[in-house]
């Protein structure tokens, strides 16, 4: 696993949705789109080595639809979000993380075109053990991670991507 230090020089734009970020639904139009999931994380376990699996993870906070430079949906037929929405928002600044690509995620495409909706594909499981790696090697080089971590799913040059990103404190 590669991880890498970023420095996000412009918000990007979600459109809030309700979306499962680990099932894989063939019949949905957001399968090839960019989207991002919020988690908090339980503050005693965000800042240890050995942090434990089982409580390190908190409830989805927030999850959306990438919007448009424009303030549009990407996709046709999904709705404009109203102007008194507040879209989710991954914020400038320093991020420390790591990146799949294509099929280097064991089973992520083929999951998108075999496995029935209700199934998961890049799991809650994978995505935990993932985040404790990111963690680890965090603290190894003494990141300042905060507590909280997202969850970017996008499809890019024909192939899906999965982003584990955690901001840093300056």
């Amino acid at each position: 696993m590669d991880f890498f230090r970023l420095f996000l020089k412009s918000p990007l734009y979600y459109r809030r949705e309700k979306i499962n970020p680990f099932a894989a639904d063939t019949r949905a139009p957001w399968v090839l789109e960019d989207l991002l999931f919020c988690f908090d994380l339980d503050p005693r376990q965000a800042r240890r080595i050995d942090p434990e699996p089982e409580q390190y993870l908190g409830p989805l906070d927030a999850s959306g639809r990438k919007l448009s430079e424009a303030g549009q949906v990407p996709c046709p037929g999904i709705k404009t979000p109203a102007a008194e929405e507040t879209p989710l928002k991954l914020v400038p600044g320093p991020y420390y993380g790591v990146q799949f690509r294509g099929f280097e995620l064991s089973g992520f495409f083929s999951g998108i075109i075999r496995n029935p909706p209700e199934q998961e594909y890049f799991t809650r499981a994978d995505f935990v053990e993932t985040a404790l790696e990111l963690q680890k090697e965090g603290l190894w080089e003494r990141q300042k991670l905060e507590d909280r971590i997202y969850l970017r799913r996008l499809f890019e040059d024909g192939a899906p991507v999965i982003q584990i990103l955690r901001p840093l404190r300056l």
